[in-house]
């Protein structure tokens, strides 16, 4: 008898020992050895040698197999749950046009839901130009009391107001989504313009700057644009690809433009161009170009959010079905750009 109840609590320890060093679990396996010994003496009179030995392996193994179970569960659920940690410590990298990538910083996923509500209300406004914008060009083609000489100066004004209105929009959507570190920034247009001595060039069409704590309002910017050459690179490609492109994303493609004013006094250090695929000439170059300018390093950020967002696709959708309304919108934009803007 003495002998069987030795042998029991040896295979118990002997189960215990072995399910510890496979399954390293937490010190409540160990109890096993409190729950069958007690066992083993309250049943061991009434117990057969063999029934007895089989009763104990038993409870032994249901015990080592049921926490082992939970314990390799928890162990793989544990691995999962690193993993995710792992890939979110791991920095996440956005891609831009053409094939450019960069971290995305804390300040951009803060700033993301703020970006994609102001681009809901832009969206918004633009639409409601464009509506404008048509109800008045019909308005002017039906007025029997105007000249055509004066009816095209007055659309030619309206297809300005109506760019710089939108360029106006877009600062105050920067605007209303940046905090703090004293942003300066400019939106405009160019447009194909002839220049005395240089011929046609992409000059100054509209454009707006906001600076604060100097400028607390947008206004318009007075000064010239950077003059740039017809086969600039990156309007070009903005062109084929349709898409926004950030100057030091693409850094590669060349030729920013020649500055045939003799310098510009806004510095930017980094700018976005896009051009309007909607409107071209007779050999197929965009006529009016758009592009936002930023003057400080540290506000990069704001122009690969932008085009990470593809906040262009706002403009071009809403010209789209303004010149789908109105298609003669379209053929007097490429009939007169050259009147948009009288030479420097």
């Amino acid at each position: 008898m003495l002998i069987t109840l030795l042998l029991s609590i040896f295979l118990t320890v002997l189960i215990t020992i072995i399910m510890t060093t496979i399954a390293k679990p937490k010190k409540e396996i160990y109890n096993i050895v409190g729950i069958i010994i007690p066992l083993a003496f309250a049943f061991f009179e009434d117990f057969e040698l063999k029934t007895f030995l089989i009763f104990t392996i038993a409870v032994a193994l249901a015990f080592a197999l049921t926490y082992g179970t939970i314990y390799l569960i928890k162990k793989r659920h544990m691995k999962t749950k690193t993993s995710d940690i792992s890939k979110v410590e791991n920095k996440i990298k956005i891609y831009l046009p053409l094939d450019f990538q960069t971290e995305i910083k804390n300040i951009f996923v803060r700033r993301l839901p703020e970006y994609i509500e102001e681009m809901l209300k832009l969206n918004n406004n633009i639409k409601i130009l464009s509506e404008q914008t048509i109800n008045k060009f019909i308005k002017i083609t039906n007025d029997e009391m105007q000249s055509e000489c004066q009816k095209t100066l007055d659309k030619i004004e309206l297809i300005n107001g109506f760019f710089y209105s939108v360029c106006f929009n877009i600062v105050h959507m920067i605007k209303n989504t940046h905090v703090s570190n004293k942003i300066d920034f400019r939106v405009h247009t160019r447009t194909i313009r002839h220049f005395t001595n240089h011929g046609y060039k992409y000059g100054k069409h509209t454009a707006v700057h906001y600076s604060e704590g100097f400028r607390e309002n947008p206004l318009p910017y007075d000064d010239e644009l950077s003059i740039l050459n017809l086969n600039n690179t990156m309007i070009n490609k903005s062109h084929t690809i349709r898409r926004s492109l950030i100057n030091s994303a693409n850094d590669t493609l060349g030729e920013e433009g020649t500055n045939i004013n003799g310098g510009t006094k806004y510095e930017a250090a980094d700018y976005l161009t896009y051009s309007l695929y909607q409107f071209v000439d007779s050999v197929k170059r965009p006529i009016i170009t758009f592009g936002i300018s930023v003057k400080k390093h540290n506000h990069k950020y704001l122009l690969q959010m932008l085009n990470f967002l593809k906040f262009e696709m706002v403009i071009t959708d809403n010209i789209s079905k303004m010149i789908e309304a109105k298609p003669e919108i379209k053929t007097f934009v490429e009939d007169n750009y050259k009147n948009f803007v009288s030479n420097p």
